[in-house]
């Protein structure tokens, strides 16, 4: 996922400074993407054209700049043949954007732009929803007929609880997480995945469980105010903290539909129950008609009744279905950063409808 950095040389004070928050995988940046040896023409068309967001900084300056004019209009052109590309543009120094440039009129402008770092975080979080949403369009899913089946039925019989939770048990790379989010694609239809995800070490106590859902539920927030509610939950007893990591959960749940917890060895106690931490949870969180939590473990819990958790083990995909995969497989084009770049000079190929990607994991 690639953010385009358009700007004019005058303003690289604050451009450098979101461009050290991007880093170099996520952005291209005309002092570290360009090489004075290279055809800029040519680089700057083909960076345009492989980068999935353009971010233009519209200033006083920009507006006297033939290269930002230039990145703009090749930008709002391909944005209006490839719709799912995103133009973000940013207005300095209380710039007023209807003195910019008129093909960009139908464009959101970001005008209360204070700091490099709200700039970079509105792009990050713009290339995760890009992220979410194609892994969405893209993806295929093979086999498991009879286990999507059998979950959804117990999931929609009337005569059991409502489940609060699904733990799928199995070997790992067999298709555990795939599977639950394939449940939720055919059975809740409203709900976007994939969901966000933490993961259960054999050391992690409640403290660190704790401190890895906050930092899902408030991604941004002050060093010091942190810093004062980590000690604050340290401080109370064990059922204390249970309650309050219920709290933050349901409110993880209202605001990503779900969580898939990954078992590293400390979601299961030695005699193979649920740790209390998460069988409080799947007992008293808040009904949200679906599944608030999805466990995933290599290793099944010894008590499969545990009070609002269906549980389910996963066996190994048949061999029709195997073939059926690798064969999919083989017809998906390459990775970008294994396809062989054109020559400098050459066409560029002829744009086709993306293919399906298969996600198993």
């Amino acid at each position: 996922m690639k953010a385009f950095l358009s700007h004019s040389s005058l303003d690289k004070g604050i451009v450098r400074e979101v461009a050290d928050a991007l880093g170099s995988a996520r952005m291209v940046y005309d002092e570290r993407t360009f090489s004075i040896a290279e055809s800029i023409d040519d680089l700057i068309k083909e960076n345009i054209e492989n980068s999935n967001i353009f971010v233009l900084f519209l200033s006083r300056n920009s507006i006297e700049s033939n290269f930002v004019r230039e990145e703009s209009k090749l930008a709002a052109d391909i944005q209006k043949i490839h719709k799912e590309r995103r133009l973000l543009v940013f207005c300095l120094d209380g710039f007023d954007p209807n003195n910019g440039f008129k093909f960009l009129k139908n464009i959101n402008f970001e005008r209360n732009v204070k700091s490099a770092a709200q700039i970079s975080r509105r792009i990050i979080a713009t290339a995760t929803e890009i992220e979410i949403r194609e892994k969405a369009s893209k993806h295929v899913f093979i086999g498991r007929s009879k286990e999507i089946s059998d979950i959804q039925n117990a999931l929609m019989d009337p005569r059991s609880n409502n489940y609060s939770s699904i733990f799928i048990t199995g070997l790992e790379g067999i298709g555990r997480t795939s599977l639950a989010e394939e449940v939720f694609r055919r059975l809740y239809k409203h709900i976007s995945v994939p969901f966000p995800s933490i993961r259960i070490s054999q050391s992690d106590s409640n403290s660190e469980i704790y401190r890895k859902l906050f930092a899902i539920n408030t991604p941004i927030a002050n060093r010091g105010s942190i810093e004062t509610e980590f000690k604050n939950f340290d401080q109370l007893d064990e059922a204390t903290q249970n309650k309050k990591i219920l709290g933050i959960l349901n409110d993880v749940i209202d605001q990503k539909e779900s969580l898939l917890v990954y078992d590293d060895g400390g979601l299961l106690t030695d005699s193979g129950k649920i740790i209390k931490t998460f069988s409080y949870a799947s007992e008293y969180l808040k009904s949200t008609h679906h599944p608030g939590l999805v466990f995933i473990s290599n290793r099944a819990p010894t008590s499969p009744n545990t009070p609002g958790t269906l549980v389910r083990r996963l066996k190994e995909m048949t061999e029709a279905d195997i073939r059926l995969l690798y064969g999919t497989l083989l017809r998906q084009p390459p990775p970008n950063h294994l396809r062989r770049r054109r020559p400098k000079g050459t066409r560029s190929p002829v744009r086709r409808a993306p293919r399906q990607h298969i996600f198993l994991r």
